[in-house]
């Protein structure tokens, strides 16, 4: 799938008009439909048995009464949307209004009152009140059995509405996200990477400059691999989802032939831009998210560390992900084994210091932070996988040794975190033999 595609289907997850659009038309189908129903024997099998018998008065004081407080409903809901994403971007950050945005809940609920008032205007202008009276009880049935669906799915959205705002349920559902995001990775690029080796760049070298500015939103590596392929050339991608580039900024780089120029329009199409960062392959922005609620709650107007917490649970478990396998492998291969893309990729360090570096930094004094730092690089000592996990754990372990010195003033919390300290050096030790103890004892 193009890249272009793929962020197209982004844009359209997290908008609030689809499903809207989408249900106005269900709603002209269903009119349609219940009223050839209607007129093909229904209504007069519905009034011949006594099931539903209604005059023309009547059906349409129903029909106008569902059309009314469906439009107020369908305000009520869009103001509660607007509500929680006032609420969630003012106490845990702008970023996450995508998040709100993109549940389906919230889309679908707003889509289904819309229909409704839609498909009670249709029927309405079907009913005929003249010498030869009209009315299609089918239809006018139907709309009073939706209508009453409505009302339950309401309680179901502010039951929604309620819990989505809690601290709690953002940071599971980022969470989650993150951690899809970080396997999605590895299962896109696993059966074309091949990490351990390094080509050689000979040959003509061609810079692709990029004619856009904006976020790179989303790379297809699938399609530059097999791009590369049939040219014989090797492309060194100079960006990865989440950078920004400027007009002229280099995209990337042909190794090969003089007719590597030929492959300019498929690396531009392989690479989707966008005016902000979407989590769509951006692993680090998907991190800074919940780094942003854990900065907020530890900032003196809200001071609550354990949001904070539960933030550092997550991060540490797409850490722990990462770890596990060799993830964002540099080199791809095509079917033959040739390397033929060299990307750029977040690193395990740089993964390792966005999930930790700014939280730690401004949880000085916070000891239920600092300690719950301290047993998330214990845990993560159990997914070492290379020496390089290690020595990125230990510098953890020092610095935050370090931070809880200057910062830590109780010698009864200093030690509480200096035990949890001491568990994460032998954890280490299991890993590295005759390892020094972390520095700054």
């Amino acid at each position: 799938m193009s890249a272009h595609y793929r962020y197209l289907l982004q844009i359209l997850r997290t908008s609030l008009w689809l499903l809207p659009f989408g249900g106005i038309i269900v709603a002209m189908l269903s009119a349609y439909l219940m009223l050839r129903l209607d007129a093909a024997g229904l209504a007069p099998f519905l009034e011949k048995h006594g099931l539903y018998e209604l005059g023309p008065e009547g059906a349409r004081l129903i029909l106008s009464t569902i059309a009314g407080s469906m439009m107020t409903v369908a305000s009520l809901v869009f103001s509660l949307t607007l509500m929680t994403l006032t609420l969630a971007s003012q106490q845990l950050g702008p970023r996450l209004v995508q998040t709100f945005m993109a549940d389906g809940l919230n889309q679908s609920v707003l889509a289904f009152f819309v229909s409704i008032f839609t498909y009670a205007l249709l029927v309405l202008g079907a009913i005929d009140a003249g010498d030869k009276p009209y009315i299609p009880h089918g239809s006018v049935l139907f709309g009073i059995f939706v209508t009453l669906c409505g009302i339950l799915l309401l309680v179901v959205y502010i039951h929604n509405a309620a819990n989505s705002i809690q601290a709690d349920t953002i940071i599971s559902r980022n969470g989650a996200v993150l951690i899809e995001i970080v396997q999605n990775m590895q299962r896109a690029d696993s059966a074309q990477s091949r990490p351990e080796h390094e080509p050689t760049l000979i040959g003509q070298k061609t810079s692709l400059y990029s004619d856009m500015t904006g976020y790179v939103q989303v790379i297809d590596m699938a399609e530059i691999v097999d791009a590369a392929r049939r040219h014989n050339v090797v492309v060194e991608l100079r960006c990865r989802p989440g950078w920004f580039l400027m007009e002229g900024s280099v995209i990337a780089v042909v190794w090969g032939r003089d007719e590597a120029r030929d492959l300019r329009d498929v690396i531009f199409e392989s690479v989707a831009l966008g005016p902000k960062r979407t989590a769509t392959q951006d692993v680090e922005f998907a991190m800074r998210s919940l780094v942003e609620i854990a900065l907020r709650a530890l900032s003196p107007g809200i001071n609550d560390p354990f949001t904070a917490v539960a933030c550092l649970d997550y991060l540490g478990a797409a850490v722990a992900a990462s770890m596990r396998r060799r993830i964002l492998p540099r080199v791809l291969v095509d079917e033959k084994g040739d390397p033929r893309v060299l990307a750029d990729r977040p690193t395990i360090k740089v993964l390792m210091s966005t999930a930790f570096d700014d939280i730690r930094q401004n949880a000085e004094g916070h000891v239920t932070v600092l300690s719950r730092m301290a047993e998330v690089l214990t845990m993560l000592a159990d997914h070492i996988g290379t020496a390089e996990h290690a020595h990125l754990l230990r510098r953890q372990g020092e610095a935050l040794r370090r931070i809880t010195g200057r910062s830590v003033h109780e010698p009864f919390d200093r030690a509480e975190i200096e035990n949890r300290l001491i568990q994460l050096e032998r954890a280490l030790g299991r890993h590295e033999a005759g390892a020094p103890p972390l520095a700054g004892r």
